[in-house]
């Protein structure tokens, strides 16, 4: 009678260095990969404070509202 080998464990797969847990938008939930965007856990279109780099906000010239 032939006796089954012992099950074994693979080893983590460390040859892309080590893993990064998944960190998530805290408001759409998507996975984040951007340094920055993981250290607030916010995503680039869910983050109140645009960083530089990114779409710079547009501003309108507009008249002054009449009676102020």
């Amino acid at each position: 009678m032939a006796t089954r080998p012992a099950r074994q464990i693979p080893l983590a797969d460390t040859s892309n260095g080590p893993r990064q847990p998944t960190i998530r938008c805290t408001d759409c939930r998507r996975k984040l990969s951007d340094p920055v965007s993981r250290l607030r856990r916010l995503g680039p279109e869910c983050d109140p404070e645009r960083r530089s780099g990114t779409t710079p906000r547009h501003q309108v010239d507009q008249d002054p509202l009449p009676g102020t």
